[in-house]
């Protein structure tokens, strides 16, 4: 009995010297020992005594209290039974610390172990030594906390630093539930033998430094954290960091500087992350709501795993690592974003990314740039961009086969993309050149392939490219995909700057817009596309800056052999330009096919015809500065039909030769409100004396009038049958027809009206040595000598 009361007296001596009312609290809130009071051990340090050094420690069954100066044993209590400690440190500026030692086993006391530094002076408390057990630390204030180790837990307040270096696999330490600026910094030398310790610290709790733990969490529980890791020198045995946020809006990680060569980094509930310095761990994992932004050239990390769940957010990475993998970090598999853009760099020369671990955007870009690619799982940017691309420039690129040596894909690794466009490659830098050394065919998982290259874009022979659509961008080289005759692409674009063009494809081909390219161009090269069979249409311009334009649709047993020139599509060269199809050609309204300089216009329908299938429609323009363009036929029953209403023009006239079989040519202005003049023989046919079409190899031709009061003139052929077709109002003088029998010697004229309509007269006029001349819809006949006025004619 007498004992506990010189326990009570203690307390109220120890009280009336500056004990903490939180201790004091405690204490009596702990079980009563077995006459009614808790059994503590308390001491009160001197007010006059100055600065002390304690040490609390287990020594055989009993807790010592000891004076670290003298090494005078100040308490001692028997282990067994004992409930708590208080310690009160001296108030004023006096500086005290304690240590509690664990060497000689853990101090697991129902009360705890209670510090007060005191008010005033730099007071620490200092945990060291004892087996390896999971640890934490709880701020409860700007200097008060609670620091556990397995079972011993120390409560403290009135304390400057905190220092652990008792060995942990794991320790949290946690701030408060207020917003807070936490850093993580380089904390000094500390241990017997100077160990490195890492320093956590904020102007809203006592910062703690520790030394020898596996694994370390750092929380910043509730309010807008900010975390700044400046940790260049981490605590000695730290194998893991870890920085929880809390997820609360604001919170943010800033990265000046972390080395942890063989370690891993966590940063997790966090708004966003971005850097200032260096980065260098072994294994990283990110997963924030927001921006990532960790793209320091200089950072070293070798596998790495991430996510960010704000839509439309940003992950950007860079490392200088040999190999940068894509992989599973603490749970943590691959890389995903919520709409947002990935983009990993690896500048470092003839580094490797491995994607072990899927990469997933939902829509949003992703850019992989480094020397090498291992694409061993998923690359999914949804409807959105994937773009590949080595950082060394020189490096070529090789797709169909794999190499050591430089930026290669297999056909399974392509497999494994998802995306509204593949890219691969630069047009601005990338001066080794690409090189298709394989067959290869878009997957399911993406239907548009663009190559862009500062050099040469080719197959080597027998590689085929089977893509919906293809772009290939070249700066300075070439694009050389001519043994590409087996090869299927529906869609082609392209341009050159310096080199020529050529690609052969195995179906029909639509050269039109893909990607953010459209038609195809060289500026200093020839140009040849060429499809097998399937035909070929122009929706977006063509042209050649150098060399000759060669088109072609190359005759099959399909009946669609064609080539079409879309609306309003260019198709122009500074030289030649060939257009050559196995069926038909179609220049729609408004096109354009025009050669510069010097240079031909060629245009031939149903060649090497199998079909018999062949003809043209012209309703575009056709030019060539200095020369005639020319038509001709093969061996088909063809007809051209040259529509000036729909908009065709013959500004350098046209040569048409008809070729084999049974010909026609078409002249039309149907439609039309303004009256025009024609000419037509077997020779050519003319329009308002321009326009004059060359003809040879023909056997019949057609003008069509429009609703004005049009002049049509013929002279009959021995060879050629003339038709005449006026139309509306159908009354004089309206649609006038004269044909010259003296120049063209015709024998025998001979009239026959056959019918009348609302357009005017039709029939034939036919001769003894001529073809005959047939007309509908004209209103009256002039002959040089004899005008007849069909109403007369009627009556």
């Amino acid at each position: 009995m007498a004992g506990h009361r010189w326990i009570l007296a203690g307390l109220v001596l120890t009280g009336t010297l500056g004990l903490a009312g939180a201790a004091l609290r405690v204490m009596t809130s702990v079980a009563p020992g077995p006459l009614g009071q808790a059994d503590w051990l308390t001491y009160g340090a001197p007010a006059a005594g100055g600065a002390q050094a304690l040490t609390l420690r287990a020594s055989g069954g009993a807790l010592e209290l000891v004076d670290d100066a003298s090494q005078t044993v100040l308490q001692s209590r028997p282990l067994a039974g004992l409930d708590g400690v208080a310690i009160q440190g001296a108030p004023g500026n006096v500086d005290d610390t304690l240590t509690v030692d664990l060497s000689g086993g853990p101090l697991a006391l129902p009360g705890g172990i209670h510090f007060d530094g005191g008010a005033g002076g730099f007071d620490t408390l200092v945990l060291t030594g004892g087996d390896p057990a999971p640890g934490s630390y709880q701020a409860t204030g700007a200097q008060a906390g609670i620091l556990t180790q397995g079972g011993t837990r120390v409560v403290f307040s009135n304390l400057e630093p905190v220092t652990n270096t008792a060995a942990s696999p794991t320790f949290v330490i946690s701030g408060t539930a207020a917003g807070e600026a936490i850093t993580i910094g380089n904390g000094g030398l500390g241990c017997l033998g100077g160990c490195q310790l890492t320093k956590v610290s904020s102007p809203t709790f006592e910062s703690v430094a520790f030394a020898h733990k596996i694994s370390v969490t750092v929380k910043g529980l509730a309010g807008a954290d900010t975390f700044t890791l400046n940790n260049s020198l981490p605590a000695t045995g730290l194998s893991q960091l870890t920085l929880d946020a809390g997820g609360n809006a604001g919170d943010v990680i800033g990265i000046t500087q972390f080395n942890l060569p063989a370690g891993t980094l966590v940063l997790t509930k966090v708004i966003s992350v971005s850097q200032s310095g260096v980065l260098a761990v072994a294994n990283l994992a990110v997963q924030a709501a927001g921006q990532v932004s960790l793209g320091n050239f200089s950072n070293q990390v070798t596998t790495m795993a991430g996510a960010t769940t704000g839509s439309g957010s940003l992950f950007g990475f860079a490392s200088a690592a040999p190999t940068l993998t894509v992989g599973t970090v603490q749970g943590l598999s691959g890389l995903s974003t919520a709409n947002g853009p990935v983009q990993f760099d690896d500048l470092t020369l003839g580094s490797t990314l491995v994607v072990s671990q899927g990469i997933h955007t939902s829509g949003g870009p992703i850019n992989l740039f480094a020397d090498h690619l291992n694409l061993n799982a998923p690359v999914d940017a949804g409807a959105g961009v994937v773009y590949l691309d080595n950082e060394t420039f020189s490096e070529p690129i090789e797709l169909g086969t794999k190499s050591p040596t430089r930026l290669s894909l297999l056909q399974t690794e392509l497999n494994r993309i998802t995306a509204s466009r593949l890219l691969i490659g630069n047009f601005g830098t990338d001066t080794g050149g690409l090189t298709v050394t394989a067959d290869l065919a878009a997957p399911p998982g993406w239907s548009t392939l663009e190559l862009r290259q500062d050099a040469a874009i080719e197959e080597v022979f027998s590689a085929t490219v089977s893509v919906p659509n293809l772009a290939l961008l070249t700066h300075s080289g070439e694009v050389n995909f001519g043994a590409n005759q087996f090869g299927h692409v529906s869609t082609l674009a392209g341009a050159t700057q310096g080199g020529a063009f050529s690609y052969v494809g195995a179906g029909h081909i639509s050269i039109g817009t893909v990607g953010g390219l459209s038609g195809i161009s060289t500026a200093g090269g020839s140009l040849f596309v060429s499809t097998r069979s399937g035909g070929l249409t122009v929706h977006q311009p063509v042209f050649s800056g150098a060399g000759t334009l060669q088109l072609f649709a190359d005759e099959n047993a399909g009946p669609s052999d064609n080539i079409v020139v879309d609306a309003g599509v260019v198709v122009s060269a500074t030289n030649d330009i060939f257009l050559v199809a196995g069926d038909q050609i179609n220049l729609q309204a408004g096109s354009v096919v025009a050669a510069g300089g010097a240079g031909h216009v060629g245009i031939d329908f149903s060649s090497s015809d199998t079909d018999n299938i062949g003809g043209g429609y012209f309703a575009g323009s056709i030019s060539a500065a200095h020369n005639i363009p020319q038509a001709a036929g093969g061996n088909a029953d063809e007809t051209l039909t040259v529509d000036f209403q729909a908009g065709a023009a013959l500004p350098n006239d046209l040569l048409y030769d008809g070729g084999n079989g049974l010909n026609n040519v078409i002249v039309s202005d149907a439609g039309a409100l303004s009256p025009h003049e024609y000419f037509a023989a077997g020779a050519g046919v003319s329009r308002d004396f321009a326009s004059l079409i060359h003809l040879s190899r023909v056997q019949n031709v057609t003008v069509i009038g429009g609703s004005g009061a049009d002049q049509f003139g013929g002279g009959p052929d021995a060879g050629v049958t003339l038709h005449f077709v006026g139309g509306l109002p159908g009354v004089a003088v309206g649609d006038e027809l004269s044909l010259n029998f003296i120049s063209t010697h015709s024998l025998n004229p001979s009239l026959a009206i056959t019918s009348f309509d609302a357009r005017g007269a039709s029939g034939q006029w036919s001769f003894s040595n001529r073809q005959p001349v047939t007309f509908s819809g004209i209103d009256t006949f002039d002959n040089l000598s004899l005008k007849v006025y069909l109403p007369l004619t009627r009556r």
